[in-house]
């Protein structure tokens, strides 16, 4: 695909020429270019290949590489008439009469159906500038497919021989970028945490919350005399302390707060 949406079929040795897919049926001119001894060629410049008797037919002089380009037919932007005739003082139904061209609000005063209809031209103009632009890029890619921008493309790291692959996966140390368990696990360790605004960590934040310490003999029994013990977290430093309690009283919360 090109930047403005239209079809690129690359062959490789091919003998005849090519047509587009049924879904691109629309893009009714056709642009070919050949390559041979290294050297390209325009062979066809936007004909029209559903008036041809065989579209498919033998390309005449066959190279090692074709690129064939299928456009639509270029169709005149809307409202192709220009206001500039027009002017502060023109009659309201003129301007009425361009906008409505332009497919824009007819409503409100007289200065501002001029003000709506500045707007609308100087943004049908900008939309003529992209066309233009885009038209000369196309061209000139026509004339020169070579200088077509290359993607650019993010080196992976080095692949490891078999030996390499055996011995690292012993320890897995030090960390390497090509192994999956060693990407897996640091995701693990150093995750992508949320950061909170500084505006909302100006207020300390501590969390508590109350659970049961409970042991078990060596039969895996519960032993009576299970504690309360409340557990409190420090939001910015993270600081935890687990405290025991006689209850969940509110006296132990009065208590253990003030000893925080």
């Amino acid at each position: 695909m090109t930047s403005d949406g239209d079809p690129v079929l690359v062959k490789a040795g091919a003998v005849v020429f090519q047509v587009p897919l049924a879904k691109y049926n629309r893009h009714i001119l056709r642009t070919t270019w050949s390559r041979k001894d290294g050297v390209w060629s325009k062979v066809e410049d936007r004909v029209d290949w559903k008036a041809m008797d065989d579209p498919s037919g033998l390309i005449p002089n066959v190279g090692e590489r074709l690129v064939t380009i299928f456009h639509k037919p270029e169709v005149p932007l809307p409202a192709e008439a220009s206001s500039s005739h027009l002017h502060p003082d023109s009659k309201v139904t003129e301007m009425k009469r361009r906008l409505k061209e332009l497919h824009a609000p007819v409503w409100g005063t007289k200065a501002q159906l001029w003000e709506r209809l500045q707007e609308r031209e100087a943004e049908l103009e900008y939309h003529r500038s992209v066309e233009r632009s885009k038209a000369e890029r196309e061209e000139a890619l026509n004339l020169d497919p070579e200088q077509a921008r290359q993607p650019m493309v993010l080196e992976g790291p080095d692949v490891p021989s078999a030996v390499e692959r055996e011995l690292h996966e012993l320890t897995h140390l030090p960390f390497a970028p090509w192994c999956e368990a060693c990407v897996r696990g640091r995701g693990k360790d150093m995750p992508h945490r949320k950061v909170e605004p500084a505006e909302r960590r100006l207020m300390p934040m501590v969390c508590l919350d109350w659970f049961i310490a409970a042991s078990s003999d060596e039969q895996g029994q519960r032993v009576e005399g299970a504690t309360d013990v409340l557990l409190l977290t420090d939001a910015e430093t993270g600081y935890v302390a687990a405290i025991p309690a006689k209850s969940k009283s509110a006296e132990s919360h009065h208590t253990w707060w003030k000893w925080w």
